[in-house]
């Protein structure tokens, strides 16, 4: 596995590349780093060349304060590492990233595949979600950083419908660890995304497209898997009983084959 320092503006990127083949980019999830990826990488570097990074204010990666645009990074990434197309495989904030990609610069974007992803532009509604965000922002305000973690974790990790008990520990732990180490700083980012927002452009989305999603997600998580896959051309929805916000995590194997899946699809489709 090589490593390298992406400088891109006044941001320094880590990023890790391996394997040979056709290239996947994997881009992690808000609430933790380029380890969540950890489960897929051996699956992948057999037969592609793989590249993970961490975001900014994740992981290894820190930089000035103030706006930027997640794809940009995403594209100064596959730039440093001579790619000029990719398939990108994202999660949550990194699905929302991917998408964004492809809207921009569908010609890069060799096929998605996207895991309980954001989508720039979309508004939640579920009141029961929406009224979890006010503690989670006075926790941040008044610095008790290791209460912000643990509501994010029992929203994202464990999902409505279940307990952190009832999560595996050892993904417990380890999300526990990337989140935590990501704040302050993650929260301080503002995120910039391409006009009119992709929630309002997803027709246009030429890439063959995956959508994963776990039924014990929270509620507006499920209704963007339904509107990316209703709205966007070529696209394939995947419902996973009993996980939530990461499938990746929760039951690799199972998420390995249907990633292994989908690029061999999009490579017998000639994408």
């Amino acid at each position: 596995m090589e490593t390298r320092v992406v400088e891109f503006g006044d941001a320094r990127i880590h990023a890790e590349v391996s394997g040979t083949g056709a290239a996947v980019v994997l881009l992690h999830t808000g609430i933790s780093d380029r380890r969540m990826w950890d489960p897929q990488v051996p699956a992948l570097e057999a037969g592609h060349l793989v590249v993970r990074y961490d975001a900014r204010g994740y992981g290894n990666t820190r930089a000035p304060v103030g706006p930027y645009a997640p794809h940009e990074d995403l594209f100064a990434v596959m730039d440093a590492f001579g790619i000029a197309r990719a398939h990108l495989v994202g999660g949550s904030m990194g699905g929302a990233t991917a998408i964004d990609a492809a809207l921009t610069e569908p010609d890069r974007v060799a096929g998605l595949v996207l895991a309980a992803p954001g989508l720039a532009g979309y508004s939640f509604t579920d009141a029961s979600t929406v009224s979890r965000w006010p503690p989670i922002e006075e926790a941040y305000e008044k610095g008790e950083y290791d209460r912000v973690v643990e509501l994010e974790m029992e929203m994202w990790v464990a999902g409505p419908r279940r307990r952190l008990a009832d999560v595996d520990p050892r993904i417990v732990e380890k999300v526990r660890t990337m989140l935590r180490a990501s704040y302050p700083g993650s929260a301080k980012f503002e995120l910039c995304h391409p006009e009119p927002p992709a929630v309002e452009r997803l027709e246009a989305i030429e890439a063959l497209t995956l959508v994963v999603v776990g039924d014990a997600d929270v509620p507006d998580m499920l209704r963007i898997a339904d509107t990316i896959a209703a709205q966007v051309p070529h696209a394939l929805k995947v419902v996973m009983s009993g996980v939530a916000h990461l499938p990746n995590m929760e039951r690799a194997a199972e998420f390995n084959a249907l990633v292994l899946g989908h690029l061999e699809h999009v490579t017998e489709e000639g994408a």
